[in-house]
């Protein structure tokens, strides 16, 4: 259940005794800001809208943050008011974009690659120097073809090489914090490749 105005998620079972909950008011990852949409998928993984964050949050059935995605915008994979959400037998995810009146599907694939595709935009506002910066992006762009496919493993190793290069920046061009952001982002997409 969306608790909207105590910005969390509550579970009950099917006799409407308390399970759990999860969430608090905030911008980071498992926190909401007037959450409205709960979805479960075949397995077990809930889906929630984030309404005033404008984006979709993911976590498996006891609460723990799995991966969101979206930012407010009116580009595909963008929210003006997402409110509803459901998951199909295959997996695809529906969302209702309020104030953008249209529906947005995502697939497996396409969750993934708007992840992907988010990461390219956190690398590119870092103003890197560019040669840096284009390798990033290159092999982030070779992750999303390699997806498109079919071939997860070398996707995983494309973002490995993201995540090794990053690594050798660290404390050079890039900084630890902007280091820890970008790990953390591949590994959370490699967690998604692999989980599916």
């Amino acid at each position: 259940v969306a608790d909207t105005a105590n910005a969390r998620i509550q579970k009950f079972n099917s006799k409407g005794k308390f399970l759990t909950k999860w969430g608090s008011l905030g911008s980071g990852d498992g926190q909401f800001n007037s959450p409205i949409g709960v979805a479960v998928d075949s397995s077990d993984n809930v889906y929630v809208t984030d309404w005033n964050n404008s984006r979709i949050q993911k976590f498996d059935s006891d609460g723990t943050f799995l991966v969101k995605w979206g930012s407010y915008g009116w580009g595909d994979g963008q929210f003006d008011g997402p409110r509803g959400v459901a998951v199909d037998s295959s997996g695809n995810v529906y969302v209702t974009d309020m104030f953008n009146h249209r529906i947005q599907k995502f697939s497996y694939g396409s969750e993934v690659e708007v992840l992907i595709q988010n990461l390219v935009v956190a690398v590119e506002e870092m103003n890197l120097p560019g040669e840096i910066e284009n390798s990033l992006i290159s092999k982030l762009d070779n992750a999303i073809k390699s997806l498109n496919k079919g071939q997860e493993n070398t996707a995983i190793n494309e973002l490995g090489a993201f995540i090794n290069q990053v690594e050798a920046q660290r404390g050079k061009k890039i900084t630890d914090e902007q280091a820890d952001e970008l790990i953390a982002r591949a590994n959370a997409i490699i967690a998604l490749i692999q989980q599916e």
